[in-house]
């Protein structure tokens, strides 16, 4: 039986949107016999590290810094993971996964597949590091020898591309959640209610999202200070990395 074998490359396990799909992914996958996985982590064990490797799936680490470009020998320590698995598809998970895959392909035969992974809107690239600027211009330098870079909206797809990112070879699809288990939860309800002292009539709007320019939480902070002072029963809750009292 001839098996597709997909190596994945992401940046970290740390709870995330992108990490959490691929999860879902790896997850789905592992009850597929026609399909075998294995993962490549740029950085160390973190946060999602024990719920992934409770799937049984190959995952190997290797330990760089933040930030940092890849090391020669980060490089080959990949190369020989890859050269051991013998994918037939290569997926990347954002900018610099995307970047190590395409430092594979460079080394790998022609039928070897390799995909991009952006899973993030790009309003303005002066938002992100200076390092993640320098990959993404690279990336749409040789976007357009990558077999499939995909999205998961239209707004990042058409961002993207404005800046020069290939557009014969783009695909979105879109994430996919499980209504039977992503639904209303009364006991939460009370809980969280509880805890942050919101009354039981009251409208809770969420906000979820990490402290970063482009998820925009100034607006927010200006809507919610109009409703507000419209209606004193608006509370609103924000989640996210870095959100905090003191920003």
């Amino acid at each position: 039986m001839n098996k597709n074998k997909i190596l994945h490359i992401i940046t970290d396990l740390n709870t995330g949107g992108a990490e959490m799909m691929l999860f879902k992914i790896l997850n789905n996958f592992s009850k597929k016999k026609k399909i075998e996985s294995f993962v490549v982590v740029l950085m160390g064990r973190s946060s999602l590290s024990d719920k992934f490797e409770s799937l049984g799936i190959n995952i190997k680490y290797l330990n760089l810094k933040k930030e940092r470009i890849p090391s020669f020998r980060a490089l080959l320590k990949m190369y020989n993971y890859t050269k051991l698995f013998k994918p037939t598809i290569i997926q990347g998970w954002m900018y610099h996964s995307n970047l190590a895959a395409l430092l594979l392909k460079l080394f790998l035969p022609n039928n070897v597949k390799i995909y991009w992974n952006i899973r993030q809107t790009l309003y303005n690239i002066k938002y992100e590091k200076n390092l993640s600027q320098l990959v993404i211009r690279i990336l749409i330098l040789f976007s357009k020898y990558i077999n499939k870079i995909i999205y998961n909206s239209h707004i990042s797809k058409n961002q993207h591309e404005k800046l020069g990112m290939d557009k014969s070879n783009s695909k979105i699809i879109y994430n996919g959640f499980e209504f039977n288990i992503y639904k209303p939860n009364p006991l939460s309800r009370k809980k969280i209610r509880a805890k942050y002292g919101i009354p039981d009539d009251a409208i809770v709007i969420g906000h979820i999202a990490r402290y970063h320019p482009m998820k925009n939480h100034k607006m927010v902070i200006h809507l919610a200070s109009t409703i507000i002072n419209s209606n004193s029963n608006v509370w609103f809750l924000m989640v996210g990395k870095n959100v905090s009292n003191h920003n």
